[in-house]
């Protein structure tokens, strides 16, 4: 097979103030020079004459509890699940369970929607028709 130079077969925009950008290297006065703006971060792309921004988003996944260590005073650890029956569906129900301390006690309590107030994770467990501890 021969080898062919110099034919441009795609066009990759590059991003502003990236490794590979010409204003890279560059200090304040050149890239003024360069007719840019001194207070231009950089971060973007350019495509097509209009500037174009890549925005992250990131979402917990459905069905998967999660634990978080906070830094509140009162609440020590956070469980959360939203639970929903399909991806599709836009119908989601989120548990929070929480372990908080008081100046003497330490707490489970939990909270579903539709019910504003923290409630006794005893509360829940009776609820489902455990009576004792064991």
């Amino acid at each position: 097979m021969d080898k062919v130079e110099g034919v441009a077969i795609a066009h990759i925009p590059i991003m502003l103030g990236s490794s590979w950008c010409e204003l890279k290297n560059k200090d304040q006065t050149d890239k003024e020079n360069m007719g840019e703006c001194r207070y231009d971060p950089g971060g973007y792309f350019i495509s097509k004459g209009c500037e174009k921004v890549i925005i992250g988003q990131e979402r917990l996944a459905n069905n998967f509890i999660y634990l978080f260590k906070t830094n509140q005073a009162s609440e020590l650890w956070r469980a959360e699940i939203k639970s929903s029956v399909s991806e599709t569906s836009g119908q989601v129900s989120v548990f929070k369970l929480f372990l908080k301390k008081d100046k003497e006690k330490t707490y489970l309590l939990f909270k579903v929607r539709g019910i504003d107030r923290d409630l006794p994770f005893g509360l829940l467990m009776k609820a489902m028709g455990l009576n004792s501890d064991q």
